[in-house]
């Protein structure tokens, strides 16, 4: 079949992924860049059994936490016309206990 094309060092280094990756590592500091890298390593280095389950399971949680997040605009949004409003903001802040003050005051 045909063959594919392949991309040589200077082409590789120049291209949108390479440089849209250099940009995000500079910004991830590299305690935490050093951990996932390892973490990935040894996801891969699993099992293929592993390796699903492990997948299965981050889109478990995935879904749990979006779920987790739409319950708590929804609290928020009294009255659910799909946005929260300052009032409803500040509203659901003193409920909570906290106080509106200095810069959340400015916009709240």
């Amino acid at each position: 079949g045909p063959r594919e094309r392949s991309f040589r060092a200077p082409a590789a280094a120049s291209s949108a992924w390479a440089t849209a990756s250099v940009a995000m590592h500079a910004t991830v500091p590299s305690a935490r860049r050093n951990q996932l890298i390892q973490s990935f390593s040894a996801f891969h280095k699993g099992s293929v059994l592993q390796r699903a389950m492990l997948t299965a399971l981050a889109g478990q949680l995935a879904t749990e936490r979006l779920s987790d997040l739409q319950e708590q605009f929804f609290e928020i949004d009294r009255d659910r016309n799909g946005r929260i409003s300052k009032e409803e903001l500040a509203m659901s802040l003193k409920a909570k206990g906290s106080s509106v003050h200095g810069d959340i005051g400015s916009w709240v």
